[in-house]
């Protein structure tokens, strides 16, 4: 059974709070507040009670990986945080839960730096660590980053971007590890070996294979997004790729997840444009040039996604170019037949936030960031931090009976003939608004007060403003 999904987002402002749920929702909390060093990309998985939150931070003067529990009822658990690993420079973790314990993993730098591994180690429920000597998922030559991983029941599969070959140009491979944490493939799996570049791998489980995604730049000078399944066996089953996001603006940073049927890909063209893509479960792209998710002005990117039991939540970093808001964090629901809902303003910030990763689970949906931090509690910290905030927003959950007036955005809305577009408050006028159909293509730049519409073809289309995106359904007179 599946459940729907309240917000827990990870952001970056001026207030620490903690307590009771109650008292934590709609109001932001930092996830570590030992020191004043940095912290960075964070990753988050649910153990069917807490959250873990896993991060690289800066605190010993190297990077190491460090953890730390959140509870949706009473908040963070670990507030100075847990060493995972603080051996050589780390960086890139990821975290998985398999019904008894979680796996991290992450890139490892140690003596040598032009070498890089992937590490990992498992952590108890209750925030143990289980392996004090790291295990060893690949130590193939050259550089191994960038690793994330899932779990299928049985094992887990770990993937990431690999040097081994050329020392120039990267691969994807793989290797699945046990949950005693046995590496079942030591010299690990090719995941694909196409010519040039493949990075920074997904990937996410159907309840029969996964699908790993990447960005591919096989195919000239912009990357695509590639994909393929792979069994719980290990076994590649689209060797030569699963074409994605072939949209020709240059396509970076998936993110996938599954609702138990067709899988959804988010990806940044860019850094101007968020598209997502259905993929369904015996390797068919539905959506090759991508369906429109935001763009434009707003410069979206580093876009996550899960799934929120009914529906996809995907959220992405907001670049307000020429002034203000600051970079901030939207969202959006996205429907398994590929509607894209309007967008949801989850966070107005005056610093700077990065990398949001996203997690759902025990009906609410958590969102973890890197945000910097100033003075905090009277405390200055003048680095980037780990925080977090539980919802609930505007579509992607239950709605607020009084919103602040920000966090307001149109609802879809039905044009037969004529769109009228709302002059922005604070100019009187609106700027940068555009028309955008499904795949995300341009179809008419639009003016403040009426456009005209009825020379285009009925169907959902979206409005980029000032306000943010919203949806509207063309109909004939």
């Amino acid at each position: 059974m599946r459940l729907s999904c309240t917000l827990l987002v990870v952001c970056c402002l001026l207030t620490i709070v903690s307590g009771r749920a109650g008292s934590l929702y709609g109001r932001e909390f930092m996830i570590d507040t030992l020191g004043r060093h940095t912290q960075w990309d964070p990753a988050v998985a649910f153990d069917g009670t807490n959250f873990l939150v896993v991060w690289a931070d800066f605190r010993t003067g190297g990077a190491g990986t460090y953890c730390s529990r959140v509870n949706p009822t009473t908040g963070v658990l670990d507030p100075v945080g847990i060493p995972v690993s603080v051996k050589g420079l780390q960086y890139y973790p990821a975290v998985a839960f398999d019904g008894t314990n979680y796996l991290a993993v992450w890139e490892q730098w140690d003596a040598n730096p032009r070498t890089s591994d992937i590490r990992g180690a498992r952590v108890a429920p209750a925030g143990r660590i289980l392996d004090s000597i790291s295990i060893v998922v690949s130590s193939a030559p050259n550089r191994q980053g960038n690793p994330a991983v899932s779990f299928d029941g049985e094992n887990y599969l770990v993937v990431w971007d690999d040097y081994r070959n050329e020392g120039v140009y990267s691969d994807i491979y793989g290797a699945r590890v046990t949950p005693a944490g046995t590496v079942l493939d030591t010299t690990g799996i090719v995941i694909s070996a196409a010519p040039y570049y493949q990075v920074m791998p997904r990937l996410a489980f159907d309840g029969t294979n996964y699908l790993v995604v990447w960005s591919d730049l096989r195919g000239g000078s912009l990357p695509c997004i590639y994909g393929t399944r792979v069994t719980p066996a290990g076994e590649v089953l689209d060797t030569a790729g699963i074409g994605i996001g072939m949209s020709p603006d240059g396509n970076r940073r998936p993110a996938v997840a599954s609702g138990g049927e067709e899988f959804l890909v988010v990806w940044d063209a860019g850094g101007e444009i968020v598209y997502c893509a259905r993929v369904t479960p015996d390797g068919q792209s539905l959506d090759p040039q991508g369906i429109l998710v935001a763009n434009g002005y707003d410069a979206p990117f580093y876009p996550a996604v899960t799934f929120a039991g009914t529906h996809y939540f995907v959220v992405w970093r907001h670049e307000a170019i020429g002034g203000t808001p600051s970079p901030c964090l939207f969202g959006a629901r996205v429907s398994p037949a590929g509607e894209v809902d309007s967008t949801i303003t989850l966070v107005v910030h005056n610093y700077a936030v990065q990398r949001p990763r996203v997690a759902c689970g025990g009906g609410v949906m958590f969102v973890v960031y890197v945000g910097w931090t100033y003075i905090i509690d009277g405390k200055y910290y003048g680095r980037d931090r780990i925080w977090g905030k539980f919802g609930p927003f505007p579509g992607a959950g239950e709605e607020p009976a009084q919103p602040p007036a920000h966090d307001r955005q149109p609802k879809s809305t039905i044009v037969r003939a004529v769109l009228n577009l709302t002059p922005a408050s604070n100019t009187g006028r609106s700027m940068s608004s555009r028309l955008f159909d499904m795949s995300g293509r341009k179809v008419m730049e639009l003016v403040p007060g009426p456009n005209d519409v009825r020379q285009l073809a009925p169907g959902v289309y979206f409005v980029q403003e000032t306000s943010g995106t919203r949806k509207v359904i063309l109909t004939r007179e």
